[in-house]
């Protein structure tokens, strides 16, 4: 038997995933069975159960290659950019977001199961702090600039990074409920409304 590769077994674990996320987005996640999933993928029971043990580890398999992926990538850009603002990185994260696997609409439906889920809640608590903590390690020289010393910098950057996690949170929200919107359009409108370009690079 031919040796099963670290690359075929993600590739297999990201089809289960899209399958997975097909019925969430069209039955929603409590409707969404396992039986609907493997039907939607077209794998075995067997072969579904090899790599996941339910909905719930699917979606930790989503949220920590989504999160993952989007929190390396703004690292990388803060280490090219160093005077990328908070405004810049929210916009980066969205962008990025909307070119990921998961639908936005679907995003919202696991927040709203992670209130009642012990497992979901823990999965989500988890990914939200990963992606609050790359931002605030990527706006951190943006902090320095605009603060009097590193203990001042740190408060600054601690905070952006919980407004902006509050942002991306709010996209989310208004992109499922309301209908997409450009990311750099929804910035420019905070900019706009807050009168303001300290958050800019």
């Amino acid at each position: 038997m031919p040796r099963v590769t670290n690359e075929y077994r993600d590739a297999k674990r990201a089809e289960i995933a899209r399958a997975a996320l097909a019925c969430i987005q069209r039955n929603g996640f409590a409707r969404t069975t396992m039986a609907d999933i493997i039907a939607e993928s077209g794998a075995s029971a067997g072969s579904i159960y090899s790599h996941f043990s339910g909905k719930a580890d699917i979606a930790r398999f989503v949220a920590e290659r989504v999160v993952g992926g989007q929190v390396g990538a703004l690292t990388e850009r803060a280490l090219t950019d160093p005077t990328m603002g908070p405004l810049d990185a929210v916009a980066f994260i969205l962008q990025g977001l909307r070119a990921q696997m998961i639908p936005i609409e679907v995003i919202l439906q696991l927040w709203a199961e992670s209130t009642i889920d012990p497992d979901m809640g823990e999965i989500a608590g988890q990914r939200l702090q990963q992606l609050r903590e790359g931002m605030r390690v990527a706006v951190t020289p943006w902090a320095r600039r605009s603060s009097v010393d590193e203990s001042a910098a740190g408060a600054l950057a601690e905070s952006a990074a919980q407004s902006m996690l509050s942002l991306c949170q709010g996209y989310v929200v208004t992109c499922a409920m309301a209908g997409a919107i450009d990311p750099r359009t929804y910035v420019d409108g905070i900019a706009a409304l807050t009168g303001s370009n300290m958050w800019r690079g």
